[in-house]
């Protein structure tokens, strides 16, 4: 199964496009809940936390890491990914 952290180049490129598109990388902390299935799939996504505003980088931080996950509780519940991203650095998983 595919982690979080598998999936930081992905991330790491929504950065990336953001930083070409606004002249630098995004700053601050940007929370992804995820409500997972039994099974670990990603049924729904949404962004919970984001100073940055902007709705490419949601979309795509979103899509990154639609993935499936290792599911501790053995039934549907919500995780959080939060990805923190510096001026001086592409973000690193949260988790």
């Amino acid at each position: 199964m595919k982690t979080l952290s598998s999936r930081h180049d992905h991330v790491r490129v929504c950065a990336s496009n953001y930083a070409k598109k606004h002249g630098g990388p995004p700053a601050g902390r940007i929370v992804v809940s995820l409500s997972l299935k039994k099974n670990g799939d990603v049924a729904q996504s949404a962004v919970t936390e984001d100073p940055v505003g902007d709705p490419e980088l949601n979309a795509c931080l979103k899509e990154a890491i639609r993935v499936r996950f290792p599911n501790p509780y053995g039934k549907n519940c919500i995780v959080q990914a939060p990805f923190q991203f510096t001026a001086k650095a592409l973000p690193k998983p949260g988790l």
